[in-house]
């Protein structure tokens, strides 16, 4: 049972995640525990990044700490940028 937990513990070093062409895009949402989870999810997932928009709690903003919380350290791990509308996100992906 240890070298379960031991297993379970154990992060991945952020340069040997496999990623896929997969970007998701946030906008507008408001629950911080929400895109918390969005951002493990992704990086479980293999996302490449999440590009926030809006009043979407991002984690170098407002909301960060509550974000953190329910991220479990995914927000340092998955590659993330704000933008302040979706067009300016839309002009970045281009």
């Amino acid at each position: 049972r240890s070298q379960a937990a031991e297993w379970v513990r154990h992060i991945d070093e952020s340069q040997d995640r496999r990623t896929f062409p997969l970007i998701l895009v946030l906008d507008n949402l408001r629950s911080a525990a929400n895109v918390g989870s969005i951002y493990r999810s992704a990086e479980a997932c293999g996302c490449l990044e999440i590009l926030t928009t809006g009043i979407t709690p991002h984690p170098n903003g407002n909301g960060s700490e509550k974000l953190a919380k329910s991220a479990l350290g995914a927000e340092q791990i998955l590659p993330t940028k704000h933008f302040a509308t979706v067009r300016q996100a839309m002009e970045y992906l281009k």
